[in-house]
């Protein structure tokens, strides 16, 4: 991998890797294949990972594996599409106006502050993903 990388990304990808290494018991990276991929992304999950983190454990090594060999986009052991839809698992839960307004009552008043000001707006994903303190503007701090 490019040294100029983000050095999170490096160290998801050394991760990754380690943890690939110390799983397989093949020694030569022209022997690993897409029901080898497959069956670490499921060794991750049931060493406790969630669907998703193991997904992308699998494409950090296929990309490794890739970017090692030389291959050419899509000729990697997997495709991201045998993965499916690298979604969290299950649809989402929609909780009735009762239930919300009881949650609120529950919470303590910096707490309410919190959750309401990410409730309220309708933020999507990627709006809550960045979203920072200085983005709200509150009554009294977090």
């Amino acid at each position: 991998m490019e040294s100029s990388q983000d050095p999170q990304t490096l160290k998801a990808y050394k991760q990754s890797l380690r943890e690939f290494q110390s799983w397989t018991t093949l020694t030569h990276m022209d022997e690993i294949d897409h029901d080898h991929v497959m069956a670490f992304r499921k060794h991750s999950e049931f060493k406790g990972n969630s669907r998703l983190p193991a997904d992308w454990k699998a494409m950090r090594v296929n990309k490794f594996i890739k970017v090692t060999l030389g291959l050419a986009d899509g000729k990697g052991p997997i495709k991201k599409s045998d993965l499916g839809k690298m979604k969290p698992n299950g649809p989402p839960k929609i909780y009735k106006k009762s239930e919300i307004e009881a949650f609120f009552k529950a919470c303590k008043p910096d707490e309410e502050l919190r959750y309401r000001s990410l409730y309220e707006p309708a933020f999507r994903k990627k709006e809550l993903i960045y979203l920072e303190k200085e983005d709200v503007l509150v009554a009294f701090p977090f």
